[in-house]
């Protein structure tokens, strides 16, 4: 693998992580007929176990598939970029091209949401060139911002297509609706263009056992401080990274007015 990853383009790295639900599918052959995959992933020393806070092991039978296939991403995206890393240069010059630099007017200032996520791009990036040099990285201060600022984007999204990200009480009162019920695009969200019908089954699957209760619950963990400095991980750094691509992924809007 080493050698097709000196061959990329700095656009094609970015490319390659999106495509990740492409090849892991064909790694693991994943087509009408389910193979076994944790014995394939075991096989590459890849391993398949979830531990929730305390340090038990999670019962995810219903969503093996997903975690198998996941813990396989991980590996072949590490793998990428110990010997090409992503640098924030790169990286920002692919999402300047995305819906997230697109800006509109927020108290009388010009604003992006690129402009809010640089600093944590660029924290995020700084520690990738760490591995390449053979040295630890420190992720806590990049995952700790990109985590609630994904779970933004995933708001504004459904906003900007017309979908609703609030609720009434029966006492009048307003909510914010829960991430796994912005993800599942219940009622009230869905709008005219719900959510599901802007993204793949496993984009949608995956930002759902990322982020929510449905596999690593890392959004839950960050906001209510369960993580501890081993916990903040390479692995979840990458995870958010593919998080925050999926959403940003050919999502243009037409017009200006469609952000106010």
């Amino acid at each position: 693998m080493s050698n097709y990853i000196t061959t990329l383009k700095p656009r094609e790295i970015i490319q390659h992580i999106i495509e990740c639900e492409k090849w892991s599918k064909n790694i693991l052959s994943i087509n009408d007929q389910q193979p076994n995959i944790e014995q394939t992933l075991k096989d590459l020393g890849i391993s398949t176990t979830s531990f929730d806070i305390n340090h038990n092991i999670i019962d995810t039978s219903s969503a093996t598939n997903m975690n198998s296939r996941i813990a396989l991403i991980e590996i072949q995206i590490i793998n990428m970029i110990k010997v090409k890393p992503i640098t924030f240069s790169i990286l920002r010059r692919y999402l300047e091209q995305t819906w997230i630099n697109q800006r509109y007017l927020i108290n009388g200032k010009n604003e992006s949401w690129l402009d809010v996520l640089n600093p944590s791009l660029r924290e995020l990036c700084h520690q990738f060139t760490f591995l390449s040099k053979n040295k630890a990285p420190n992720f806590i201060l990049a995952i700790d911002s990109l985590t609630p600022k994904i779970e933004g984007l995933i708001r504004d999204f459904i906003k900007y297509k017309g979908g609703i990200t609030t609720k009434i009480n029966s006492n009048d009162t307003s909510e914010e609706i829960l991430l796994e019920g912005l993800i599942n695009s219940e009622p009230p969200t869905q709008s005219p263009l719900a959510i599901t019908d802007c993204f793949t089954n496993f984009e949608l699957e995956f930002i759902k056992y990322i982020l929510t209760n449905k596999g690593k619950n890392i959004r839950n963990k960050i906001a209510h401080s369960f993580f501890y400095s081993n916990n903040y991980s390479l692995e979840i750094a990458i995870d958010l990274l593919i998080c925050l691509l999926i959403y940003v992924r050919k999502r243009e809007f037409n017009s200006f007015s469609e952000w106010k």
